[in-house]
């Protein structure tokens, strides 16, 4: 399967069906194509589209559901604030709020919902109980800049590197073998990094 004509997630030329499509395949399902790398791929999208991409999320679910395809959604979004509120800081950083200086609110949550240390293990826990097949994570627009795209997905790949998993993404994923690999969050040029995920508008079985 090749989508590499569609840029990002939408319902017009029935771009969300292909996707669905993808995602019921048994060998997409099996993690075959590869090439020994990891099952993680980048949905992206236009960040305008919000509203609509949660939605979109939600189908997926209720569609694979129907299929006996079992999916986890994780909204980071409401992990961080999990954290937070678990940790006893939501409640002073809702008072800070406005009274501190950004950088300086910024660099406080970062401290406290550490990627490495706090995030990724949240999200290990909600895996705990009960694997799906594939892990659907969203929300990354809601938390940037506290977490950034390239530290979410890099600490997620070593403490789950078997994990099929789609991270919905509000902004451009794009590939060439001179730079490398580079998340685009809101049209944002963020620094050229190596990400071990595929496009899923270029996964092909």
């Amino acid at each position: 399967m090749a989508f590499r004509k569609h840029k990002d997630l939408r319902l017009e030329d029935d771009t969300y069906g292909r996707v669905l499509r993808t995602f019921q395949n048994s060998l997409f399902l099996e993690k075959k194509g590869l090439a020994n790398d990891l099952p993680f791929f980048i949905c992206p999208y236009d960040p305008a589209a919000e509203v609509r991409a949660k939605t979109l999320v939600q189908m997926f679910a209720k569609e694979l559901d129907k299929k006996n395809v079992t999916t986890l959604s994780i909204n980071l979004y409401d992990v961080l604030i999990s954290v937070l509120k678990t940790d006893g800081y939501l409640d002073m950083l809702l008072e800070r709020e406005g009274t501190v200086e950004r950088d300086e609110f910024l660099e406080t949550i970062q401290n406290l919902a550490s990627p490495v240390e706090k995030i990724v293990p949240e999200i290990e826990a909600l895996l705990t109980s009960s694997p799906p097949q594939i892990l659907f994570l969203s929300g990354l627009g809601e938390v940037f800049p506290f977490l950034r795209p390239h530290s979410i997905l890099s600490h997620l790949q070593a403490q789950l590197s078997d994990q099929l998993t789609v991270m919905f993404f509000p902004g451009d994923y794009s590939y060439t073998e001179a730079k490398g690999a580079t998340l685009d969050i809101f049209g944002l040029k963020q620094e050229e990094r190596y990400y071990r995920a595929f496009n899923i508008f270029e996964y092909e079985v």
